[in-house]
């Protein structure tokens, strides 16, 4: 946790920000023949999924711990992309 930080000048609020870094898990994007895709769309999904992510949350930290509010946002992630694959 990066603890509570205001979010802006004009009309400032706080936040508690969360930095988070996931351990990779060993996924390979491989062609049919076996060998490791290389195309540039490949590369930058790589890349994206390497990157730490920075969660904002208004939910009290001495309640809340930074594993329960990164689990919260991955399922709301997993509902979103539902619904964006129903659309």
């Amino acid at each position: 946790r990066l603890g509570c930080v205001e979010m802006t000048r004009s009309a400032p609020w706080s936040t508690q920000l969360c930095v988070v870094k996931h351990a990779p898990r060993g996924r390979l994007h491989r062609r049919i023949t076996g060998t490791l895709a290389r195309d540039k769309r490949s590369q930058q999904s790589a890349q994206r999924e390497r990157e730490p992510w920075l969660l904002a949350s208004n939910l009290p930290e001495e309640r809340w711990s930074a594993a329960q509010v990164v689990a919260i946002y991955k399922r709301r992630m997993q509902i979103e992309e539902g619904f964006r694959d129903l659309k």
